[in-house]
């Protein structure tokens, strides 16, 4: 597992590659909410108005940024590597390991069913198998509290 990557919190000044990240289909097919390119207005209005206690992590790679992980305020986890030439490395598992240390909460994911790539990740952290939803997969993971 990559030793070399740490998260931060998303700012301003990561609009422009999160919005290149969010707009492209390899990436964004995986997403639950979004199905097509988005108008970069749209990204500003979704960075500006994300929920209340959604922490939106950066993560990076030898001082780089390199994609995001996301906690919402009930508990829902989402991560993507934007770097694609970076997929397969371990990235992934380091940032969500990361990002899970020390949450005391029951935490969830939906996953694309055919997206095994993300089952594996969040099955490797705990996360099993809950329920489906048409073509997504719930995922949990129960913590103490």
């Amino acid at each position: 597992m990559p030793r070399s990557v740490s998260l931060r919190p998303a700012t301003r000044q990561d609009m422009d590659r999160i919005y290149r990240w969010r707009n492209d289909p390899d990436i964004y097919r995986w997403f639950r909410e979004q199905d097509d390119e988005l108008e970069w207005h749209d990204h500003v209005e979704w960075f500006r108005n994300r929920p209340e206690g959604r922490e939106d992590l950066i993560i990076e790679y030898l001082g780089r940024a390199v994609g995001v992980v996301s906690v919402a305020a009930d508990g829902d986890v989402g991560i993507y590597i934007g770097e694609k030439r970076l997929w397969g490395r371990g990235l992934a598992s380091a940032a969500l390991e990361e990002a899970l240390d020390g949450r005391d909460r029951t935490l969830s994911a939906e996953i694309r069913a055919e997206n095994t790539a993300s089952q594996r990740l969040f099955e490797r952290h705990g996360f099993e198998t809950v329920g489906r939803d048409g073509e997504w997969l719930q995922y949990r993971l129960e913590r103490s509290q």
